[in-house]
């Protein structure tokens, strides 16, 4: 939420954002991430990207509420208003975070990447928070063994 409502214009470049400030209060301004490593920059998919892009062009100077950035209680409003229409059970939106990274490790992307992209300070903070996705890794692990074995000539 924080790093959301800190975006400017100028945190964008083509489909890249550039994460390095954070926001609580518009009225205090904006903050420093929590962690040096927290700084990143991550590349946004084509459909986000066109969906945010009306935003970016509209940003005044915030990419979400103008001049001012929106603020918490206005975002945790629409959320759970979002929430309920939707009839899914209620999740905090820090877990859209977690679902994210879930998404990509169970899809097969590499832990380095999704560590990076969440900006974690060491990849074994994501293997601490993820390590339960991995549970099946040896089994894929085997199958990748095996077709090897069938594609390598006979000894």
């Amino acid at each position: 939420r924080g790093e959301a409502i800190a975006l400017t214009a100028d945190c964008f470049e083509g489909n890249r954002v550039h994460i390095y400030r954070s926001m609580k209060h518009f009225k205090n301004g904006f903050q420093p991430l929590k962690t040096d490593s927290s700084e990143r920059t991550i590349t946004v998919d084509s459909h986000t990207m066109a969906m945010l892009e009306p935003w970016i062009r509209q940003a005044d100077p915030f990419v979400f509420g103008g001049v001012s950035s929106l603020a918490i209680s206005t975002i945790d409003r629409a959320f759970r208003e979002g929430i309920r229409l939707s009839g899914v059970d209620p999740i905090r939106i820090h877990d859209l975070r977690h679902s994210h990274a879930s998404f990509l490790l169970n899809n097969g992307a590499n832990i380095l990447a999704v560590s990076k992209r969440l900006g974690h300070a060491t990849i074994t903070q994501t293997l601490e928070t993820y390590a339960h996705l991995m549970q099946d890794t040896d089994e894929k692990m085997m199958k990748i063994i095996e077709n090897e074995s069938k594609l390598s000539p006979k000894q």
